[in-house]
Protein backbone atom coordinates (compact mmCIF):
# COMPACT_ATOMS: atom_id res chain seq x y z
CA UNK A 1 0.00 0.00 0.00
CA UNK A 2 1.13 3.14 -0.90
CA UNK A 3 1.43 6.13 1.47
CA UNK A 4 0.13 9.37 0.12
CA UNK A 5 2.24 12.52 0.79
CA UNK A 6 1.08 16.07 0.53
CA UNK A 7 3.38 18.99 0.47
CA UNK A 8 2.97 22.74 0.41
CA UNK A 9 -1.06 22.84 -0.18
CA UNK A 10 -3.73 25.41 1.23
CA UNK A 11 -7.12 24.01 2.27
CA UNK A 12 -9.87 26.69 3.05
CA UNK A 13 -13.62 25.76 4.05
CA UNK A 14 -13.02 22.67 3.78
CA UNK A 15 -15.54 20.13 6.18
CA UNK A 16 -13.08 17.43 6.53
CA UNK A 17 -15.27 15.12 9.10
CA UNK A 18 -17.92 14.50 6.90
CA UNK A 19 -15.34 14.45 3.95
CA UNK A 20 -12.40 12.90 5.92
CA UNK A 21 -8.79 13.83 4.81
CA UNK A 22 -7.12 11.41 2.85
CA UNK A 23 -4.63 9.28 5.46
CA UNK A 24 -0.88 9.97 4.68
CA UNK A 25 1.87 12.87 5.12
CA UNK A 26 0.67 16.36 5.13
CA UNK A 27 4.18 18.78 5.15
CA UNK A 28 4.03 22.33 5.04
CA UNK A 29 0.28 22.25 4.81
CA UNK A 30 -2.35 25.58 5.87
CA UNK A 31 -5.31 24.38 6.98
CA UNK A 32 -7.54 28.12 7.20
CA UNK A 33 -11.63 28.01 8.48
CA UNK A 34 -11.70 23.90 8.26
CA UNK A 35 -13.88 21.95 9.74
CA UNK A 36 -12.51 18.81 11.84
CA UNK A 37 -15.05 18.08 14.53
CA UNK A 38 -14.86 14.35 15.33
CA UNK A 39 -12.67 13.61 12.44
CA UNK A 40 -10.37 10.65 12.38
CA UNK A 41 -7.44 11.61 12.09
CA UNK A 42 -5.59 8.24 13.04
CA UNK A 43 -2.09 7.80 12.25
CA UNK A 44 -2.00 11.09 9.84
CA UNK A 45 1.36 13.23 10.15
CA UNK A 46 1.40 16.96 10.19
CA UNK A 47 4.74 18.31 9.56
CA UNK A 48 5.22 21.90 9.47
CA UNK A 49 1.54 22.86 8.93
CA UNK A 50 -0.45 25.90 10.23
CA UNK A 51 -3.98 25.03 11.63
CA UNK A 52 -5.90 29.09 11.66
CA UNK A 53 -9.38 29.16 12.83
CA UNK A 54 -10.07 25.51 12.43
CA UNK A 55 -12.11 23.28 14.47
CA UNK A 56 -10.45 20.33 15.50
CA UNK A 57 -13.28 19.50 18.56
CA UNK A 58 -13.17 15.58 19.32
CA UNK A 59 -11.09 14.80 17.13
CA UNK A 60 -9.57 11.13 16.95
CA UNK A 61 -5.47 11.87 17.37
CA UNK A 62 -4.69 8.51 17.81
CA UNK A 63 -0.79 8.30 16.60
CA UNK A 64 -1.08 11.62 14.93
CA UNK A 65 2.08 13.22 14.20
CA UNK A 66 1.99 16.83 15.30
CA UNK A 67 5.79 17.98 14.14
CA UNK A 68 6.40 21.82 14.31
CA UNK A 69 2.66 22.49 13.98
CA UNK A 70 1.03 25.87 14.34
CA UNK A 71 -2.52 26.34 15.69
CA UNK A 72 -3.96 29.66 15.65
CA UNK A 73 -7.37 30.60 17.22
CA UNK A 74 -8.50 26.88 16.61
CA UNK A 75 -11.60 25.38 18.88
CA UNK A 76 -9.79 22.33 20.30
CA UNK A 77 -12.18 21.00 22.44
CA UNK A 78 -12.60 17.60 24.37
CA UNK A 79 -9.43 16.18 22.40
CA UNK A 80 -7.40 13.51 24.17
CA UNK A 81 -4.04 14.99 22.71
CA UNK A 82 -2.09 12.67 24.75
CA UNK A 83 -3.16 10.10 22.52
CA UNK A 84 -0.66 11.72 19.90
CA UNK A 85 2.18 9.87 18.22
CA UNK A 86 4.82 10.88 20.97
CA UNK A 87 7.68 10.97 18.58
CA UNK A 88 9.07 14.16 17.68
CA UNK A 89 5.81 15.79 19.49
CA UNK A 90 6.24 19.76 18.89
CA UNK A 91 3.57 22.20 18.43
CA UNK A 92 2.17 26.30 19.20
CA UNK A 93 -0.91 27.47 19.84
CA UNK A 94 -2.49 30.99 19.94
CA UNK A 95 -6.24 32.02 20.95
CA UNK A 96 -7.13 28.55 21.04
CA UNK A 97 -9.66 26.99 23.07
CA UNK A 98 -8.61 23.31 24.32
CA UNK A 99 -11.30 23.67 27.23
CA UNK A 100 -12.34 19.46 28.21
CA UNK A 101 -9.06 17.97 26.51
CA UNK A 102 -6.24 15.73 28.23
CA UNK A 103 -2.27 16.56 27.89
CA UNK A 104 -1.52 13.65 30.38
CA UNK A 105 1.36 11.84 30.41
CA UNK A 106 2.92 14.59 27.34
CA UNK A 107 6.47 15.75 27.04
CA UNK A 108 5.46 19.18 25.87
CA UNK A 109 9.08 20.84 27.25
CA UNK A 110 9.86 24.26 25.52
CA UNK A 111 6.31 24.37 23.84
CA UNK A 112 4.25 27.77 23.53
CA UNK A 113 0.96 28.46 24.21
CA UNK A 114 -0.33 32.07 24.04
CA UNK A 115 -3.49 33.41 25.27
CA UNK A 116 -5.00 29.54 25.26
CA UNK A 117 -7.92 28.53 27.25
CA UNK A 118 -7.22 25.33 29.30
CA UNK A 119 -10.65 25.10 31.46
CA UNK A 120 -10.97 21.67 32.98
CA UNK A 121 -8.34 20.33 30.95
CA UNK A 122 -5.63 17.51 32.55
CA UNK A 123 -2.30 17.97 33.10
CA UNK A 124 -1.27 14.54 34.84
CA UNK A 125 2.33 13.47 34.75
CA UNK A 126 2.73 16.21 31.77
CA UNK A 127 6.06 18.05 31.07
CA UNK A 128 5.28 21.44 30.88
CA UNK A 129 9.09 22.67 31.84
CA UNK A 130 10.54 26.00 30.17
CA UNK A 131 7.18 26.56 28.70
CA UNK A 132 6.34 29.51 27.83
CA UNK A 133 2.10 30.36 29.16
CA UNK A 134 1.29 33.69 27.42
CA UNK A 135 -1.96 34.93 29.18
CA UNK A 136 -3.32 31.25 29.57
CA UNK A 137 -6.32 31.11 31.44
CA UNK A 138 -7.20 27.39 33.30
CA UNK A 139 -10.55 27.41 35.22
CA UNK A 140 -10.68 23.99 37.56
CA UNK A 141 -6.95 22.54 35.27
CA UNK A 142 -5.68 19.33 37.18
CA UNK A 143 -2.06 19.32 37.81
CA UNK A 144 -0.72 16.40 39.26
CA UNK A 145 2.95 15.21 39.21
CA UNK A 146 3.49 17.97 36.28
CA UNK A 147 6.91 19.26 35.85
CA UNK A 148 6.27 23.00 35.47
CA UNK A 149 9.94 23.90 36.16
CA UNK A 150 11.22 27.44 34.94
CA UNK A 151 8.11 27.70 33.13
CA UNK A 152 6.82 31.23 33.01
CA UNK A 153 3.06 31.48 34.61
CA UNK A 154 3.38 35.08 35.54
CA UNK A 155 0.50 36.26 33.18
CA UNK A 156 -1.92 33.18 33.40
CA UNK A 157 -4.80 32.90 35.43
CA UNK A 158 -7.27 31.06 37.30
CA UNK A 159 -4.65 27.73 38.05
CA UNK A 160 -4.67 25.92 41.16
CA UNK A 161 -1.06 24.29 41.79
CA UNK A 162 -0.45 22.02 44.64
CA UNK A 163 3.66 22.71 44.98
CA UNK A 164 3.74 19.26 47.08
CA UNK A 165 2.40 17.45 44.09
CA UNK A 166 4.35 19.27 41.28
CA UNK A 167 7.51 20.21 40.15
CA UNK A 168 7.82 24.17 40.26
CA UNK A 169 11.50 24.85 40.88
CA UNK A 170 12.52 28.20 38.95
CA UNK A 171 9.14 28.19 37.31
CA UNK A 172 7.89 31.87 37.35
CA UNK A 173 4.74 33.87 39.11
CA UNK A 174 3.24 36.81 39.32
CA UNK A 175 2.33 38.68 42.32
CA UNK A 176 -1.10 38.93 40.87
CA UNK A 177 -1.58 34.87 40.61
CA UNK A 178 0.48 33.82 43.49
CA UNK A 179 -3.06 32.41 45.04
CA UNK A 180 -2.95 29.82 42.99
CA UNK A 181 0.18 27.79 44.61
CA UNK A 182 -1.41 28.69 48.17
CA UNK A 183 -5.30 27.16 47.69
CA UNK A 184 -4.93 24.32 49.34
CA UNK A 185 -4.03 25.83 52.47
CA UNK A 186 -7.75 27.79 52.64
CA UNK A 187 -6.30 31.18 53.34
CA UNK A 188 -7.49 34.27 52.06
CA UNK A 189 -5.00 36.96 50.56
CA UNK A 190 -5.32 40.35 50.01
Amino acid sequence: MHEHNTMDQEYSNQDFSSKPLVPGEYECCIFNSCIFAKADLRNIKFTDCTFNECDLSMVNFFGTGLRSCLFNNCKMLAIAVHEVNKFLLSFKANKCNFNHSSFANLDLKKSSFSECQFEECNFENTNLSACKLEKCDFPRADFYNANLQGTDLSTCTNFIINPDENQISKAIFSKENIAGLLGKYDIEIT
